[in-house]
């Protein structure tokens, strides 16, 4: 007797597409499964994260949207009641004052090293580059704060 002969077009048996993926199959696709929503589901909370951080920039000065941003994480954390979120804003505000007035303090030791600083640079280089350097200076913004290439991303020379 001869085996039975399979039609063209015909599916092939059952056992021989069980044994294509292997006895690893199953354990592979489910490790991949887990690993992809991982990742997606990191993406979205940072995504999330990063977007209400910008929002909460957008809504006033940087100290002030550091401060209402530690207050919702604190208020989201801990549970914190109104009377507690007030407290707790009173004493970030009297902590950003005394920032700013040790700030100012420290002003004209920062400018005097800043013009050290600038007055070294434009002895390395050629008169041309002197010329830019000053125009890259001019546009400036006075005062404490990111200057220069170490200015953060997103906050392009005036």
């Amino acid at each position: 007797m001869s085996a039975p002969r399979e039609e063209p077009g015909s599916e092939r048996p059952v056992a021989t597409v069980a044994r294509r993926g292997g006895r690893f199959g199953p354990a592979l696709l489910f490790l991949g499964v887990f690993v992809l929503g991982g990742v997606a589901g990191g993406g979205i909370v940072r995504a999330c994260t990063l977007s209400e951080l910008r929002s909460a920039i957008r809504r006033g000065p940087p100290a002030q949207a550091f401060a209402r941003f530690r207050i919702e994480a604190l208020r989201r954390h801990l549970e914190l009641g109104d009377e507690q979120v007030e407290q707790i804003r009173a004493i970030l505000e009297q902590a950003q004052q005394e920032q700013s007035l040790a700030l100012a303090s420290c002003s004209p030791d920062l400018e005097e090293r800043r013009a050290r600083v600038d007055a070294a640079i434009a002895e390395v280089l050629t008169p041309e580059q002197r010329a830019a350097y000053a125009e890259l200076q001019a546009r400036e913004p006075p005062g404490p704060g990111p200057r220069g290439p170490h200015r953060p991303p997103g906050h392009p020379p005036r």
